[in-house]
């Protein structure tokens, strides 16, 4: 699979948070973003991406924080505690952004390194539309699935979150379904799902397959 960056409009109201805050349970407890693909960690990967869409990024994660600050980006961890999963991350973002000043805020997984290089103008051209603007794509049986991670949150539903949490409130889309949502649909790659993302070594495995181009 070879990589070709795009240049893109980059949109400085919009603060981009990657979420990297995750337990890595089935790594093992190690930092899944941190495992190596072809040479770069699955963080790199992200990062390179959402770069060229504004200036605001940081890295939303709760361990190895040394490394992460090695990076230069701004670091935010939950700021709710006992990893309450990636509603908690979100918040965070949400948080962040305000402080820099941002109405809206992009959050993308750090484990899924074949995201869209167009994703963050894509779902931006139509938040002022909605509240709540999320990838998705279309399953082999014509069903939508929805990857919640990937999203644009604005950040004045941060109380709303925050109480909701406190309340019990897990799922992603559970709770982001009571706002006014635009599901974006991503095409699929005929070899590559687009946001395939690591969890287990198998798809490691996997992940370099996609990168050398030889999965059937």
């Amino acid at each position: 699979m070879k990589e070709n960056l795009v240049a893109v409009p980059p949109n400085n109201d919009v603060a981009i948070v990657i979420l990297a805050g995750g337990r890595s349970s089935r790594m093992k407890g190690k930092n899944k973003t941190l495992m190596k693909l072809a040479g770069k960690r699955l963080i790199d990967y992200a990062i390179q991406r959402v770069t060229q869409w504004g200036k605001y990024v940081a890295l939303n994660v709760n361990s190895d924080l040394e490394v992460f600050k090695g990076y230069n980006l701004p670091v935010i961890t939950d700021t709710v505690g006992g990893y309450l999963g990636p509603l908690a991350g979100i918040l965070s973002a949400m948080e962040w952004a305000e402080e820099v000043g941002c109405s809206r805020v992009l959050t993308v997984a750090a484990d899924t390194p074949f995201f869209p290089q167009t994703l963050g103008p894509t779902l931006d051209s139509y938040s002022l539309d909605y509240e709540i603007v999320m990838a998705a794509t279309e399953n082999e049986f014509g069903e939508l699935e929805r990857h919640p991670t990937f999203c644009i949150w604005p950040v004045g539903l941060k109380d709303d979150l925050y109480q909701d949490l406190m309340k019990g409130t897990r799922k992603i889309v559970s709770w982001s379904d009571q706002f006014k949502i635009k599901n974006v649909k991503f095409s699929r790659d005929k070899l590559v799902d687009p946001f395939f993302n690591i969890n287990t070594k198998k798809d490691l495995i996997e992940a370099e397959s996609i990168l050398r181009g030889d999965r059937i």
